[in-house]
């Protein structure tokens, strides 16, 4: 009974709307009546009728919310006597409304009604929506940039995802679950469920996993409808829980993650002016100039440009100028650049980071870096300066770090040049310095891996004298290998493996990825099992479009404890041998690999289907990292007119996880015959 109470308690928020509408109605047939209420009095009625009904079921319904539903009384006190004084009020307005009208005081009635509602709905937003919704705006202060190399990562970051994609529903006024995530004592509390998190482990947090669970999930947070956290907040989240969970912990900034630098920044106040915006025409130009734009805070149309040509000409240069102030971070990685860039750069003024790694700067083109006063990270990565043309920069009082790998900085040199100032000047890894550091894996620049007649290969090699080396049967690359050159055709199915080698370096782990040359397009099948309607589309299994590790990216089948199971017919002149399932496991979101996979075939005339082969998977470890599988079973079917494919989901989430017993989710991108 208290279930269906409160859900009736729900349509507080949807009929409170009528006694408001209501009393507006009323009270300008009193303005309009203001001289002689007579002509005006039947519909005046009419509309306090509605008034008083509406406030009436408006309260009842309120006071099933708060009696039944996850609200303080403390905090919802004030909006309960209001709300009751408010009804009372339009009651005597209705009811005594010949008498009031006869002693001329139904204005002051009126004013009452409006002063009444107007506190009653100021109440109610600090309910819905936290503290000072309804508060009267105030100027906002100018915040004044302060520099700094710390951060204070539950003040500065985590508290304000909470504030902006939490605390909505979860504040010492609205405890959905019991749970408040407005102050930290709050939130160390916890909720009807326990601890929301637990110090240093992250993949254990019910916070981090319910906001990692598909959204039409019932546990997903924040619930489909709400502002969703994105992937770099949730990233932040994490890591402060991987650092403890202290609401005092201050971080360095460069002890942070590349990525969760960047993420973190953008909750600091920022130096940088608020430019005019810039028009689509002038970020087309840019583009039309081989210009790859980013918007590096929207909010101060500041820009992030790579220049993705092989030479920066004078006309790129000339386009880029036009709005040079709004550029804060260029890159001209392996890049020739005009000697106009050089007499421009002064325009420059707020360039933050400049990448000229590779390129053919000079000596003396260094001095025009001086005139850059914000200019914190350059990449001299690889080209011919120096310790002369460094030198100028030394005493750049912006500048905190200047990279000088590969450089024409002579080794003797390098300590000295350190010693004579406070930039961190980054000469890379060289013999002795530290122990040796393992390679990066290579990057498969190829998108697609499935294909039909035949398939370009190419890879990303961004560090000079590395060295890729790759197979084609399967077997691990080594130093003997094949060496990458430049980029190569395939022409059938392919597993490829590949390894990034360099002297005095570890070689890095090895990429693995089927490269599938389809044999067969299914374009008729029946499916069983219906997939959750988040992620539906049941062609995605045949469409040759294959899914990144998001699993919301649109490319992906998502099954809640239940199997994919399809059939199809075949055809006489098939000939395929394989058949391939791609699949996800995402443990944190509750996506677990498949238990099995089974092909089933039913021969001409024959009312079953028998087992042609059959695929078990138990996994060697427990799953902590999101990936990706192709599971491949070898078929016969020659001797069958249609087929069945059976992949088991795990169907509950297992013992070490920490919602166990849970229905497990299969998700699947793609099926392929080959």
């Amino acid at each position: 009974m208290t279930v269906y109470l409160e859900y009736i308690g729900k349509f507080h928020p949807v009929i409170l709307h009528l006694p408001i509408g209501a009393f507006i109605y009323t009270f300008v047939l009193a303005i309009l009546g203001h001289n002689n209420l007579e002509p005006y009095k039947k519909a005046i009625k009419v509309g306090m009728l509605i008034s008083f009904l509406g406030a009436l079921l408006s309260s009842i319904l309120g006071y099933l919310l708060y009696k039944f539903g996850d609200y303080a009384q403390e905090a919802v006190q004030n909006h309960l006597y209001l709300g009751w004084s408010t009804t009372l009020v339009l009651g005597i307005m209705f009811f005594k409304l010949e008498k009031i009208c006869i002693e001329k005081r139904f204005s002051y009635f009126l004013l009452l009604g409006v002063i009444l509602i107007t506190t009653t709905a100021h109440f109610g937003g600090h309910l819905t929506h936290g503290e000072g919704y309804l508060d009267i705006p105030k100027t906002p202060e100018t915040v004044h940039y302060k520099k700094t190399d710390s951060i204070r990562l539950y003040e500065q970051v985590v508290s304000k995802i909470f504030d902006q994609k939490c605390v909505s529903c979860h504040n010492n006024a609205k405890k959905k679950g019991m749970l408040a995530l407005d102050r930290p004592e709050h939130i160390t509390k916890g909720g009807e469920k326990g601890a929301v998190l637990i110090p240093f482990r992250p993949s254990e947090s019910r916070m981090i996993n319910y906001a990692q669970l598909p959204l039409e999930d019932e546990l997903h947070m924040p619930p489909e409808g709400k502002l969703q956290l994105s992937s770099e907040e949730i990233q932040l989240i994490s890591y402060w829980i991987e650092k403890g969970a202290s609401y005092t912990f201050t971080e360095g900034l460069n002890s942070l993650p590349d990525q969760l630098r960047t993420s973190a920044l953008a909750y600091l106040p920022d130096e940088l002016p608020v430019l005019q915006a810039l028009s689509k025409k002038q970020i087309e130009q840019l583009q039309q100039q081989n210009f790859r734009v980013e918007f590096y805070a929207p909010e101060n149309s500041l820009l992030e440009l790579k220049y993705m040509a092989n030479e920066l000409n004078a006309k790129a240069v000339r386009q880029m100028s036009k709005i040079a102030e709004h550029i804060i971070h260029l890159d001209l990685d392996k890049v020739v650049i005009h000697e106009s860039f050089w007499t421009e750069l002064h325009r420059f003024k707020y360039l933050k980071k400049l990448r000229i790694s590779n390129s053919n700067v000079q000596n003396s083109a260094i001095s025009k870096l001086l005139e850059l006063d914000y200019l914190q990270s350059l990449n001299l990565t690889s080209t011919e300066i120096n310790a002369e043309g460094l030198r100028p920069l030394l005493q750049k009082k912006s500048l905190e770090q200047i990279y000088l790998w590969n450089s024409a900085v002579p080794k003797a040199q390098q300590e000295e040049l350190q010693g004579e100032s406070s930039i961190d000047l980054d000469f890379g890894i060289f013999e002795g310095f530290f122990a040796p550091q393992q390679l990066k894996s290579p990057e498969l620049i190829t998108e697609n891996t499935f294909f039909s007649n035949a398939l370009k290969l190419e890879f990303y090699n961004p560090i000079k004298g590395i060295e890729i080396r790759y197979t084609l049967d399967g077997s691990e690359p080594d130093s003997s290998a094949v060496i990458y050159r430049e980029p190569f055709l395939i022409d059938q199915t392919t597993p490829l493996k590949a390894k990034s080698f360099k002297k005095g370096w570890i070689a890095s782990e090895a990429i693995e990825i089927d490269l599938f040359k389809v044999g067969k397009k299914i374009e008729n099948y029946v499916l069983r099992h219906k997939p959750s309607d988040r992620y539906n589309g049941v062609s995605k299994l045949f469409d040759f479009q294959e899914g990144s590790i998001n699993f919301s990216d649109g490319n992906w089948l998502g099954f809640s404890g239940k199997n994919l199971e399809f059939t199809t017919k075949l055809d006489q002149k098939d000939d395929f041998k394989h058949i391939s399932i791609s699949c996800m496991e995402s443990s944190a979101a509750w996506i677990l690999y498949p238990k099995s996979i089974r092909v089933m075939g039913k021969k001409l005339n024959s009312n079953s289907f028998e087992l042609i082969s059959k695929l078990n998977y138990t996994p060697p470890k427990i799953p902590t990292e999101v990936s990706k599988k192709s599971f491949t079973l070898e078929v016969d079917v020659q001797a069958f007119e249609e087929l069945k494919v059976i992949v088991e989901n795990a169907q509950k989430l297992p013992k070490w996880h920490p919602s166990a017993g849970e229905d497990a989710w299969l998700f699947v991108d793609e099926v392929l015959f080959w």
